[in-house]
This record gives structure tokens, C-alpha cells and sequence, in this order.
């Protein structure tokens, strides 16, 4: 059974190309493959996958504007059915997650930085000798940091106390590394803060292959008795944390277009508070309950959250000790 070989595109083909049944329209009637093949340049095939991403059908217009605006309902509408209307929950993580990275690889906004108190000792009156190490200490923690370059005289831990912490542990190579590691890491944040950010970019991907689980295991058992399939409740978690990654995203790009005059510790207290707000209305929506066991819940389940993301946290660590190697 032959085919035509063409290059004018999809509606030109008139047998499919991976089995070689009769085709109109956009796909294989018997094997389901898309009617088309391929044969185009870059350019087009870069123009065409923009447009599929951000235009078709309006498609990614529309499940940002419910994902944002109207918490639940993605999720809702998928567990009704109204399902080729929006993007798959799994293409919406995958692009909420390289959005987020790719802000905080070319924004220069640090999530977390190490607010240092560096005090110049002066010389003493009754003494002739003048001391020229500067004193440093810990002075607190800010947010949403517009970082314009990094300070190299930052040193928060001095080399003396890292080379007293890996002799310390003598005997156990994983730990030493682990520890000089550790604090090698916080030094390179107090001079940088940008750097919490690429340990985010390395990390969080291997966080969210335990959390985004666990949390559907866990509104299951929140849920037990609702008798709801594993599945809604897993893509509930897909939705949840594509909504707070895009939300941080936009939190991170106003605090770049405002030049880092916005005031970060405010900034990450409007984070917390919308995205705790977002989640309560999301569960209330979803799972159609009244709004005292939607509170008590929700409270429950953000306890539990923390609890997962900290545990999934440390089970990513153990699996790999060298947790700031190569920063």
C-alpha cells in the first residue's frame, strides 16, 4: 500500500505514514497519528510549535486565565469532562516550571538572601596595633533581592571554622564533604544571592518527583470517604503547583519591572497569603464542600504540606549528599 510523497503538508496526505490506512482530516482514523509529515523547515516547524503552545484554539489563554483567576476550576472542569478545551495538566506543569526557571536564570531577583552586618574594627587608642579583618554577621534573611552585582569580600563563615567543622566529622568522607560543602554554600549566598536561586533550578525538579505524589496520596486520605479516583486528586497537584509557580513567577517580574524597589519581605508575605487564599478557594471549588470542612481541612492540609515538602526535601538530600557541589 503506497502513499503520496509530499512536502505541501497535512491535508495532502492521503495515507497515514506510520500504518498506512486511509486518512482525511488531521489523524489516522485507525492508529490515531497526527496526518502529517514533518517535511518543513526549522523556521516553520519553530512558528507552527509557538503557535500550538500559545495560540491554538486559545487553548493556553484560556487555562491561564481559569488557572489564575478562577482557582478550581481547572480542575472541576477536567473531572467533568471539559477536558479539549484546556491544556493538559501535565504540558501546563512543564511550562508553569520552565517559565519559573527562566525568570530566575535572567532576572536577577533572589528569591533568598543572606542580609550580612559587616562592621570595620577601628584601631584602639591605647593600643598600636589595628585590626584589618572585617567582623561578620548573620543579620537576617530578605526576599525578593534585586542582586546588581555580587560582593566578594561577603564571608560569613570564615575558613578556619569550615576546616573546623570537616575535622570534626574525621572518619566519614560523605559527611565531610557534605559539611564543607554546606558551608561553602552559604558563603557563596551571602556574596551572591543569585546563587540560592540556581540551587533552586537544581533542586526543585528532583523536590517535586516526591511532592507532587504525596500530595495527591495525601487529599486522598483527606478525602477518603468522597470515594474520588487517585487521578483528580493528582491533578489537582498539577494544577496547585502550576498556579503557585506561575504566581511566583509574577511576583519575581514585579519585583524586576519595579527595579527592586519593592519591599521583599513584603512581597513574599503576598506570596504566602495568595497562595494560602488561592488553595482554600481551589479545595472549596473542586471538592464541593461546606466552608468549615473546607477551613479545617485546608488548615490540616497545609500542615501536611509543610511537612511533605520538607520531608521530600530531605529525601532528595539524602539521595545525593553533595547538596551545594559545583555552586
Amino acid at each position: 500500500m503506497g502513499w503520496r510523497d509530499t512536502k505541501a503538508g497535512l491535508d495532502q496526505l492521503d495515507h497515514c505514514l506510520n500504518c498506512g490506512a486511509q486518512t482525511r482530516g488531521k489523524f489516522c482514523p485507525i492508529c490515531g497519528q497526527r496526518n502529517d509529515d514533518f517535511k518543513r523547515s526549522i523556521a516553520v516547524l519553530g512558528r507552527e510549535l509557538t503557535e500550538d503552545i500559545f495560540a491554538y484554539d486559545s487553548r493556553f489563554y484560556r487555562t491561564i486565565t481559569a488557572l489564575l483567576l478562577k482557582p478550581g476550576r481547572l480542575t472541576r472542569d477536567f473531572a467533568d469532562g471539559l477536558r479539549a478545551r484546556y491544556m493538559p495538566p501535565i504540558r501546563l506543569y512543564l511550562i508553569s516550571t520552565i517559565l519559573l526557571f527562566i525568570v530566575l536564570s535572567f532576572s536577577n531577583v533572589a528569591l533568598v538572601s543572606l542580609e550580612l552586618d559587616v562592621q570595620t574594627p577601628e584601631a584602639s587608642e591605647t593600643s598600636e596595633e589595628v585590626a584589618t579583618d572585617d567582623s561578620v554577621s548573620f543579620d537576617g534573611l530578605k526576599f525578593f533581592k534585586l542582586v546588581r552585582e555580587a560582593s566578594e569580600s561577603a564571608s560569613l563563615i570564615s575558613d578556619e571554622m569550615i576546616e573546623e567543622a570537616v575535622a570534626d566529622n574525621e572518619g566519614d568522607e560523605k559527611v565531610q564533604g557534605f559539611a564543607q560543602n554546606f558551608f561553602e554554600g552559604l558563603n557563596a549566598v551571602a556574596a551572591d544571592p543569585r546563587v540560592a536561586n540556581r540551587v533552586v533550578n537544581d533542586w526543585l525538579p528532583r523536590i517535586m518527583i516526591l511532592l507532587l505524589p504525596l500530595f495527591a496520596f495525601t487529599l486522598k486520605f483527606f478525602y477518603v470517604f468522597r470515594k474520588e479516583y487517585l487521578l483528580k486528586h493528582a491533578v489537582y497537584s498539577l494544577h496547585f503547583h502550576s498556579a503557585i509557580f506561575l504566581l511566583l513567577t509574577l511576583f519575581i517580574c514585579a519585583q524586576w519591572a519595579a527595579s527592586g524597589r519593592l519591599d521583599g519581605n513584603s512581597l513574599i508575605l503576598g506570596y504566602i497569603t495568595a497562595t494560602a487564599l488561592y488553595s482554600l478557594i481551589a479545595l472549596r471549588h473542586v471538592y464541593k464542600q461546606g466552608w468549615i470542612k473546607t477551613v479545617i481541612k485546608w488548615l490540616a492540609l497545609g500542615v501536611a504540606y509543610v511537612f511533605l515538602f520538607f520531608t521530600s526535601l530531605g529525601l532528595s538530600l539524602w539521595m545525593n549528599m553533595e547538596f551545594f557541589q559545583g555552586i
